[in-house]
């Protein structure tokens, strides 16, 4: 069942956090560090403001997110920052249910739309792009990315 996560969750949403950051490195084979007193600063300021956050949870993932103005004007968009979903919850019911209930959360607050402006990459991108249209969702521009390797 997915509920809104509170600050009482945030041992086990930061237990998912570590996992998601494991599997991307793992994934992208990059070297980025992981500092528990900034995830738990972090996971602490959203879990705490409860205005404008949408951050769920469940049994077997979470979901953060919050509905912002855009940087240009007074418009509002849900804004996904993280989803992760434990492998062996990975039958897509769970991240349909996340999104249809992200979706409802950002227009009940008066959101115009969701803007999904990041990916860890560590999701099938064909798999992913099949679920996001069957919700409505349509590619709109392209994440890159540039890692230096001490060249």
């Amino acid at each position: 069942m997915i509920r809104r996560a509170t600050i009482e969750d945030i041992r086990p949403i930061f237990d998912m956090i570590a996992a998601y950051h494991d599997e991307a490195v793992k994934h992208h084979g990059l070297p980025l560090d992981f500092d528990p007193d900034s995830v738990v600063a972090q996971l602490g300021t959203w879990l705490w403001r409860t205005e404008y956050q949408i951050n769920l949870v469940a049994d077997g993932g979470v979901m953060l997110g919050e509905v912002q103005t855009t940087w240009f004007g007074n418009n509002l968009f849900g804004k996904p920052h993280a989803i992760y979903i434990y492998p062996k919850h990975r039958n897509g019911l769970l991240a349909r249910a996340f999104i249809r209930r992200f979706d409802r959360e950002a227009k009940a607050l008066g959101a115009l739309g969701v803007i999904w402006d990041n990916w860890a990459g560590i999701s099938d991108r064909n798999m992913l792009g099949s679920l996001m249209e069957k919700f409505g969702y349509f590619e709109n521009g392209q994440v890159f990315a540039k890692v230096f390797h001490g060249d």
